[in-house]
């Protein structure tokens, strides 16, 4: 039995060895940030979303000047984290179910692709929103070379009973595929 047991654990890690010496590394260059500011307006009904569409000041080709990077050395532009929160007061955000932040094609707004997202969001009080990433490359849909057009959607579980102003922190990542 003991034999039986030396012999699965030499199995166990020769396949993880060669798990981690055939994944591919990939190394972040340097971080996009981005912020879309926002009111969710009193009133807001359960029933339907409230989506918003803005560009955002997405300074991709300033960071590859001031890091001396060329355009070609990043593979891809992924998500990395988010914070949607109130800008001005500690408001409970229990009232909101769903959050989805999409990138949209600047040349063809039916094309998007959902970058942030929370779905459903747990119960129970809080002031600030983390998000989750999505795994999309987001490199073509930047316009201008720093500018981004954000679709952000909410669903709500209880209807607000003020405005709020809202503020969702963004940071991507240009990536490169070793």
């Amino acid at each position: 039995m003991k034999l039986f047991s030396t012999l699965a654990t030499f199995k166990l890690l020769c396949l993880s060895g060669l798990l981690l010496v055939s994944c591919n590394r990939v190394e972040t260059l340097f971080e996009i940030p981005a912020r879309v500011d926002m009111i969710i307006p009193a009133g807001s009904n359960t029933f339907e979303i409230l989506g918003l569409t803005t560009e955002v000041l997405f300074p991709y080709e300033i960071s590859l000047a001031s890091r001396g990077i060329a355009d070609a050395s990043v593979d891809r532009v992924v998500a990395q984290r988010a914070v949607f929160r109130p800008v001005f007061a500690a408001i409970d955000l229990n009232f909101i179910n769903v959050i989805e932040i999409n990138v949209v094609d600047p040349d063809d707004p039916t094309i998007t692709r959902e970058v942030f997202f929370i779905d459903p969001i747990p119960l129970g009080p809080k002031n600030e929103i983390d998000l989750f990433a999505s795994l999309p490359d987001i490199k073509d849909f930047i316009s201008d070379g720093n500018m981004l057009l954000f679709e952000v959607e909410l669903t709500f579980r209880s209807v607000p009973t003020t405005n709020i102003d809202i503020r969702i922190d963004m940071e991507f990542g240009a990536v490169a595929d070793e």
